[in-house]
């Protein structure tokens, strides 16, 4: 469950919408025109979250840590935007050494046979940007997760993107919710573990 966490995702990611709310930012999102812009995920400060309801009277939560990959930035063309991120499923906790490993069993992630999930994006536009005053764009990719391959579309937000004293950097975040029996893990009734899965993801990449 938690490789899809990501996977996603995550994720990934990206177009610019200046509307009067984006130019707010300008001065913290600086795009050079007509260049589109390659990171590469920053590991330290990026992970995807993940939450998921227990036996229909709470949720726990967890997050991999375990983070890779690369997304370009394009500001005047979206369709150059694209995000490419692997998970490494085995690097999900959840706070319990004993759940992790059941997570990461053949109930769940079962990481011995699939070690890793992954996200390619094949779509990126324009996303509404008035609610976040941000730019935000709509993200649609391949997930693979536990060796099930499935398109799914989710929004991202950009929360920077300038030189800092550690370099060229920007910072994505989104969220996608997943049903986890779609990739597989269904051995669980939904009365004992709920379907969905919901992945909150956070990038932050370094300019190559």
């Amino acid at each position: 469950m938690k490789g899809a966490a990501l996977t996603l995702l995550l994720g990934c990611f990206l177009a610019v919408t200046w509307t009067p709310s984006a130019q707010s930012h300008a001065s913290s999102i600086p795009f050079v025109a007509d260049e589109a812009v390659e990171f590469e995920v920053d590991a330290v400060h990026s992970g995807v979250l993940f939450r998921i309801e227990h036996l229909e009277v709470s949720a726990f939560h967890g997050r991999f840590t375990g983070l890779s990959g690369r997304y370009v930035l394009d500001a005047d063309d979206p369709s150059g935007c694209e995000v490419q991120i692997t998970i490494d499923a085995a690097s999900a906790d959840s706070g319990s050494e004993g759940r992790d490993k059941h997570i990461c069993g053949p109930d769940f992630l079962n990481t011995k046979q699939f070690p890793e999930a992954t996200f390619r994006s094949t779509r990126v536009v324009a996303g509404d940007s008035a609610a976040s005053n941000r730019p935000t764009y709509s993200v649609t990719g391949i997930l693979d997760l536990r060796g099930v391959k499935g398109e799914v579309t989710f929004p991202m937000t950009l929360i920077g993107n300038k030189e800092t004293r550690m370099g060229h950097r920007s910072g994505l975040e989104g969220e996608l919710t997943i049903d986890r029996r779609k990739f597989g893990m269904d051995s669980f009734p939904t009365e004992a573990l709920g379907a969905e899965i919901e992945l909150t993801f956070f990038i932050e990449g370094l300019h190559k």
